[in-house]
C-alpha cells in the first residue's frame, strides 16, 4: 500500500476520490493512513477482514476506528466553522 498515484492500486474511482480527501487529515498517523489505505485499497469493510490484512487484532481495528471517527468529527467542525465565518463576512 503506497501513496503514489491516488487512483492507482484503489479498490475503485470513488475510493480513490475519498483517499484524495481522507489521507491529508491523517497524514500525521501512520496507523489511521494504514486503516484507510486497506479499506480503499482491498475494498473490505469487515474488521476481521482488515485485521487479516493489516495483522493486527480486530480490536486494534476498533480502535483505530474510532481515533478516525474523532478525527473526522474535529475536521468536520472546522470547516463548518470556517463556513460559518466566511458565510458572514462575505
Amino acid at each position: 500500500m503506497g501513496t503514489g498515484g491516488l487512483e492507482e492500486g484503489f479498490h475503485t474511482l470513488e475510493h480513490a476520490i475519498l483517499a484524495r480527501r481522507l489521507l491529508p487529515i491523517v497524514q500525521n498517523e501512520p496507523d489511521l493512513i494504514e486503516l484507510l489505505e486497506a479499506i480503499l485499497c482491498f475494498g473490505v469493510t469487515k474488521r476481521e477482514d482488515i485485521a487479516h490484512i493489516l495483522k493486527v487484532t480486530p480490536q486494534e481495528v476498533t480502535n483505530r476506528k474510532n481515533r478516525l471517527r474523532v478525527r473526522l468529527a474535529v475536521w468536520y467542525r472546522s470547516v463548518l466553522a470556517i463556513r460559518k465565518v466566511v458565510s458572514t463576512h462575505g
